[in-house]
């Protein structure tokens, strides 16, 4: 049996907890923002808001990084992956449409769900799940490139799609990005994946500088959104302020370096293979998919959950309800996966492996 190593499924579930904990903030805590004002606990909401495109950099990061060597797209697994997607959205559809908690008299949202993937009802699966088709095609064309080649491709494409965007609102007071999607940047932390993996750059092989890279991206993310939220309140100017919220974004220069710093770090740690990591970690896709389903979100952070009211507790207690909160969510969704992975799972795998065994 293959050896998985653990430093970096433990990197994915701390990936995983600070997704769920953006989707706190961006789901429930924004909405009871007044831009109006500057508080503490809105400035720590747009600073833990950004963990979840940290989290969403690291996946992609380390899916870039694992198949850096693969020149053939792996079927099964798209399939599998496919499967697990299908199995939330239908059930979770039916489910709540069964208890009444949603409405599914029109036939196109029954049929939106069936076809999750065609529909974008998972944005960052329906990107991840391109990725995986393309991967094969990008690690074949870079690999015909030099390293000074590729390190000049790279320069360009970080200066063009992170840089300008961080420092457009300091110098114009608006964000000024090349016309992207999220699917370009993501594969922009594919290709920085690949990198590492085939070139193993020697500044990411000392901890001290993945720490100044994770202290340089924390700093200038809480700095600028504090910035912007401060300058916005001073002006009256809801537009100055909303800048803020460029700093947690995906193409944000500062979750970047962080990214990068994170994966530096986890990278280099030797703790072998500890099973209860890996077996966590394996439900981590699952816990998006629950907690991320558009119909779990707006019952769960609207209803479920009374987030905004944490803006009224004090600092100590608006970072102690966050983490619970994020705890019991992470908590309960990997329960669930787990129990499918063990019963349906592993009943559609033995399927998959006996369809393609006679392929």
């Amino acid at each position: 049996m293959k050896v998985r190593s653990s430093n970096f499924e433990l990197l994915r579930i701390i990936a995983m907890l600070m997704i769920v904990l953006h989707h706190l903030m961006v789901h429930g805590v924004f909405k009871g923002f007044d831009t109006t004002e500057v508080s503490g606990n809105q400035a720590l909401a747009l600073i833990f808001a950004a963990g979840g495109k940290v989290g969403v950099g690291l996946f992609i990061m380390i899916t870039g990084y694992f198949l850096a060597n693969k020149l053939k797209t792996n079927i099964p697994a798209l399939v599998s992956l496919w499967l697990q997607v299908f199995f939330y959205s239908v059930v979770i559809f039916l489910l709540l449409s069964n208890l009444k908690m949603i409405d599914a008299a029109d036939p196109v949202i029954a049929i939106s769900n069936v076809f999750p993937l065609i529909f974008n009802k998972y944005w960052f699966f329906t990107d991840y799940f391109l990725i995986m088709i393309i991967a094969p095609v990008i690690n074949a064309g870079f690999s015909n490139f030099e390293k000074k080649e590729v390190d000049k491709i790279m320069g360009v494409l970080l200066f063009v799609w992170f840089v300008v965007p961080t420092i457009s609102p300091l110098l114009f007071n608006r964000v000024l990005s090349v016309s992207s999607n999220d699917l370009l940047i993501l594969i922009m932390f594919y290709l920085f994946g690949y990198y590492i993996r085939r070139y193993n750059p020697a500044v990411l092989n000392k901890q001290r500088n993945n720490i100044i890279l994770i202290g340089a991206g924390i700093v200038m993310t809480s700095g600028l959104e504090l910035y912007f939220e401060c300058l916005g309140h001073l002006l009256k100017d809801t537009s100055v302020y909303t800048l803020s919220f460029q700093y947690y974004k995906l193409n944000s220069f500062s979750v970047f370096l962080i990214v990068v710093g994170l994966f530096g770090l986890f990278k280099n740690f030797r703790i072998g293979e500890v099973k209860w990591i890996n077996t966590v970690a394996s439900a981590t896709f699952g816990v998006y998919l629950i907690h991320d389903n558009s119909y779990i979100r707006s019952l769960l952070w609207r209803d479920w959950v009374e987030s905004t009211d944490y803006l009224a507790f004090g600092i100590f207690g608006f970072i102690v309800a966050s983490a619970i909160t994020v705890v019991v969510v992470f908590v309960l969704s990997t329960v669930i996966e787990l129990i499918r992975k063990n019963t349906i799972e592993r009943f559609t795998n033995y399927l998959l492996k006996k369809s393609f065994e006679k392929n």
